[in-house]
């Protein structure tokens, strides 16, 4: 039977529903929904399966649809409902399995950056301000001087992108579970007004086939900043508070611990990766300079190549090295910054702690990635604060409701 989410059953699971181009629909099948939300992906996505009786929604699912999910729990906040994403429908896909359903796949509104060139051979300079409007807004009328809107979402009606710039985990915690009354976000506003900005952009030229989306991840990454979409469609340029106290506990325990009754993750679900893919104990980073005092010449035809290094030879029982190189000009601190980056990413790719624990929140409130966990793990020694990378939350009739967490040593991640 499907669960009609536009009344409060008489459970306290947590419940969840669509608005499709300004339409509700609250009739989620029993086969129920998954949604992924990670801070190392530009675009979240999910599927939800709407019931459909008799054929009641089909054809009126539209792709490319607006789409905003909507999710409530009554252990949060009174089970007020709470935007968890703003984005497009990506796939109304209608399916006879099992029942007449229509699984709506969607992505958040990063589908746009991902999925879409820049504007063929624009040039991308100045600070940062002007990059966001060469590359999410359209060009300007000749009569008003206002740039078109490429209904992507990220514009307002005041013709402003949505955008804000945060040194900690404050923008996406807050939204999901305080509200941020009273918060001002928008970097062009402060920027308009002499306040903070990310500084100056290096000249570019987009090119065939750039994404919008890399070029400001790869430009996010130059001020090590991280690149996501906050679940009411804010373009969101943060870094990770490793410093903020834990708003989650994880607990695993052997049978014979005292602790055993505190365990809170389910059975068969745990898992640690630690492989070596990622790590090294000597990088490099290449580049080149147009400083005139060097040039390149018969007996030194290399003078005019750079290189940033970083080196840890106790990282592993033997020596192995990685180089790269970053076409932008840099002073000797970047490029070193740049190696430590390489080695650091590395290490954090490299170890995950995964498992999957009941319902989407503790201790009131939602469970979101780019937090900090505590983890009592006595049985691998897993044990202190660990970031929280990435929430899958879901609900089937196989595995109930639940989230799966992806867990990453602290203190690594910068961009």
């Amino acid at each position: 039977m499907p669960i009609d989410f536009s009344a409060r059953s008489a459970d306290n699971t947590p419940r969840v529903w669509l608005v499709i181009g300004g339409q509700e629909y609250k009739l989620v099948d029993e086969s129920g929904y998954s949604y992924s939300s990670d801070v190392l992906t530009l675009t979240d996505t999910g599927t939800v399966n709407l019931a459909n009786p008799d054929g009641q929604y089909s054809g009126k699912i539209k792709k490319g649809a607006s789409l905003q999910l909507y999710m409530s729990d009554p252990a949060v906040n009174g089970g007020a409902s709470v935007l968890r994403l703003t984005g497009i429908v990506t796939n109304p896909r209608m399916s006879a399995s099992g029942g007449e359903k229509i699984q709506v796949q969607f992505s958040d509104l990063g589908w746009h950056l991902e999925n879409c060139d820049a504007p063929l051979y624009i040039g991308l300079y100045g600070n940062w301000n002007d990059l966001l409007r060469n590359l999410l807004q359209g060009p300007k009328d000749k009569t008003t001087g206002k740039r078109s809107d490429r209904k992507w979402g990220f514009q307002n009606a005041a013709g402003n992108i949505a955008v804000s710039f945060s040194s900690g985990s404050k923008d996406l915690y807050t939204a999901l579970n305080q509200g941020r009354q009273g918060f001002e976000r928008s970097a062009l506003r402060r920027a308009d007004k002499g306040g903070d900005s990310l500084g100056f952009i290096p000249p570019i030229q987009s090119e065939a086939g750039m994404k919008i989306g890399q070029i400001l991840v790869d430009y996010a990454r130059r001020a090590k900043l991280l690149v996501n979409i906050e679940s009411d469609g804010f373009l969101v340029f943060f870094q990770p508070n490793y410093s903020k106290a834990p708003g989650y506990t994880i607990e695993y325990h052997a049978s014979t611990y005292s602790r055993r009754s505190t365990n809170n993750i389910i059975d068969g679900s745990l898992s640690i990766d630690d492989p070596i893919d990622g790590e090294y104990t000597d990088v490099s980073c290449c580049s080149t300079t147009t400083n005139i005092q060097f040039q390149n010449t018969t007996e030194h035809p290399n003078a005019t190549k750079t290189r940033g290094r970083y080196r840890d030879i106790d990282n592993l029982p033997f020596y192995r090295q990685a180089t790269f190189s970053d076409g932008d000009q840099m002073d000797q601190t970047a490029l070193n910054n740049r190696a430590i980056w390489y080695f650091q990413r590395g290490k954090f790719d490299s170890w995950t702690y995964t498992c999957d624990v009941h319902g989407h929140s503790q201790g009131g409130i939602f469970w979101v990635p780019n937090t900090m966990v505590s983890i009592n793990d006595t049985v691998h020694n897993v044990v202190g604060n660990y970031y929280l990378q990435a929430v899958t939350y879901v609900r089937s009739r196989s595995l109930g409701t639940r989230c799966k967490l992806t867990l990453k040593k602290p203190n690594l991640l910068g961009a």
